[in-house]
């Protein structure tokens, strides 16, 4: 097994942290280090409504099965109606909503992050019950469990779906925020990390 990790620590032009990501849409900023965190890099919809700004691993897709687990650190902006963010693993990242992943959202009926396992567009979705904190980086984590998923955010509201869980479907490790009315909203990450065979 090969664990990849991303700390956005080193800001290169026209490249998104280590590991090369591609930002689809959108616009995105390597950000200045904060107390306690180094690598920090900001994907912003700008003020454009409608706009996807996403990340997501370029040309290289992985069958969803064959992750073992995945970590993303990160830090949303805002918490509001006209916010959209999802962040996992997603066969088409595009797509809203797309047809197959297992991935962490918030969609703009949502205070609270959710827990989502999407096979052929019939989804599980839990409610972790927790708040999307704008102020401090929380680490959203997604294990695989073989014929289940197990989700939590900073290590609490732990919960497994064992129900629609896609299997053999290509993806990408991704992450984005959508707007949509005409105003900004970001999406901070400062660290992905997940193992594959």
């Amino acid at each position: 097994m090969t664990v990849i990790v991303d700390e956005f620590i080193f800001a290169r032009s026209g490249r998104v942290g280590d590991l090369d990501w591609t930002l689809v849409s959108g616009s995105g900023t390597p950000m200045a280090s904060e107390p306690g965190t180094i690598g920090i890099y900001r994907t912003d919809t700008t003020a454009v409504g409608g706009t996807y700004a996403i990340v997501h691993q370029g040309g290289t897709t992985t069958r969803i099965a064959d992750v073992r687990y995945k970590t993303f650190v990160v830090r949303p902006s805002n918490n509001d109606a006209n916010t959209m963010i999802r962040i996992g693993q997603i066969g088409d990242p595009i797509a809203d909503p797309p047809a197959d992943g297992v991935y962490i959202e918030k969609t703009t009926a949502d205070s609270t992050w959710f827990y989502v396992c999407r096979s052929g567009g019939v989804q599980t979705r839990v409610d972790s019950g927790i708040t999307l904190d704008t102020s401090n980086f929380v680490a959203l984590a997604m294990i695989n469990l073989g014929n289940a998923w197990r989700f939590s955010v900073q290590d609490q509201a732990i919960t497994d779906i064992d129900t629609n869980v896609p299997g053999s479907v290509q993806s990408y490790i991704t992450w984005g925020v959508r707007n949509t009315a005409a105003a900004s909203k970001k999406l901070d990450i400062t660290r992905v990390e997940f193992e594959v065979p």
